[in-house]
């Protein structure tokens, strides 16, 4: 009719419904932008993933060293870690064997090569019986080991090359760091570790009083994760301030995928 307007549907809204639809069309932006910082930001691992190490603590009942597990644990952490740490006792058999997807793994655990120097045994936290693990007894993938000089029950000793080998991603594009003596006098296992996968392997030459293991993994690890330096680049450093076992003359070995081996 004459004289009467009509609504159009153009028409704008009124003054108070402006940042109503304001938000309206920015939240999506938003989220694709949260989104987006998300996957660019992540932590500091491949592909934006988060890093994880594991310290297996075999030695803690004899030899606690509190000051080494928190000044590691603080390092790593500080550089996007997280950090699982497993001792005595519960570093047993089955643990060794599962180990795996750690992206650094550090074993302050005894170790030994067999009587005939064929194999490297790692031991484990876990009290022996002859009842435990039958068949991994009688294949001498486990075997009875004693501490020497401590007068303590003897415990399980795994084979190392199976180490990690129940898990499913086993010990794929870990660094691992054995910290026990006569650890890397046995190419083999490392050579084995490297052809599973893994990215690095760290150990001994012979064998190594505790104390200074102690001392030159950490220096190892301050290097590798506080000043970036490559694993075998640590080892020579660490080496070369260091020195040698000042009581049996070992030094640190290391052992990289693809390329020969280096000694530090």
């Amino acid at each position: 009719m004459k004289g009467r307007r009509r609504r159009s549907f153009l028409s704008l809204p009124p003054p108070y419904a402006w940042p109503v639809l304001a938000l309206l069309i920015l939240l999506p932006v938003i989220l694709v932008v949260a989104q987006l910082g998300a996957f660019l930001g992540g932590s500091p691992g491949s592909g934006g993933e988060a890093l994880s190490a594991v310290v297996l603590d075999g030695l803690y009942d004899l030899y606690p060293n509190s000051t080494f597990i928190e000044s590691v644990s603080k390092t790593l952490r500080d550089r996007g870690f997280s950090v699982d740490v497993f001792r005595g006792t519960n570093v047993t058999v089955d643990l060794l064997k599962k180990l795996g997807e750690y992206d650094l793994v550090i074993l302050r655990l005894h170790s030994s090569l067999s009587a005939d120097e064929s194999s490297l045994y790692i031991f484990s936290g876990e009290l022996y019986s002859r009842y435990r693990y039958v068949l991994d007894q009688l294949t001498r993938t486990v075997k009875r080991a004693y501490i020497p000089g401590t007068g303590h029950p003897p415990v399980f000793a795994l084979k190392a090359t199976h180490l990690g080998i129940d898990s499913r991603s086993g010990l794929r594009n870990s660094i691992v760091i054995a910290m026990g003596c006569q650890s890397a006098s046995d190419e083999t296992f490392a050579r084995e570790l490297l052809e599973r996968g893994a990215r690095a392997y760290i150990g001994w030459s012979g064998p190594v009083s505790i104390q200074f293991s102690d001392t030159a993994t950490r220096m190892v690890i301050d290097l590798m994760y506080g000043e970036g330096l490559g694993p075998c680049e640590a080892v020579e450093k660490t080496v070369g301030v260091l020195g040698p076992d000042p009581v049996y003359g070992s030094t640190l070995r290391c052992f990289v995928r693809e390329t020969a081996p280096r000694q530090g």
